[in-house]
């Protein structure tokens, strides 16, 4: 029978391990500030997606089915967007129905080549 003495040194023991396991440092573990300030005053998060306001041509598909295509096109809503932006161009895609619309979403992601924008 194990007696009380060893039992409480096995105890220590694993609770040392523990501490010294759970308390380590992590050689792999950085940390970063959650959107460091450039020069310029704006923030890494800014300046990670394409600028808009940058004056490079850029082109996005606007993919979507049926009436909204239609509801679209009666808005002008590329056109609106082309006043704020004058540098993005939308292409809006038409798709007859859901299932063409579902179809096509499915074999463009086999591919790699998802429009830009969907609509649900």
């Amino acid at each position: 029978m194990i007696t009380k003495k060893v039992l409480s040194i096995v105890l220590v023991l694993m609770m040392t391990a523990t501490l010294f396991v759970g308390c380590g440092k992590d050689p792999d573990t950085t940390t970063t500030p959650d959107a460091p300030a450039t020069d310029n005053g704006t923030t890494t998060d800014d300046v990670a997606t394409p600028d808009t306001a940058s004056g490079e041509p850029i082109t996005l598909t606007l993919a979507c089915m049926g009436d909204q295509a239609d509801t679209f096109e009666n808005l002008n809503i590329t056109e609106v967007y082309k006043e704020t932006h004058p540098n993005v161009t939308i292409e809006l895609e038409k798709f007859k129905g859901s299932g063409t619309f579902e179809d096509s979403l499915k074999i463009r992601a086999s591919a790699g080549q998802l429009p830009d924008i969907s609509t649900l």
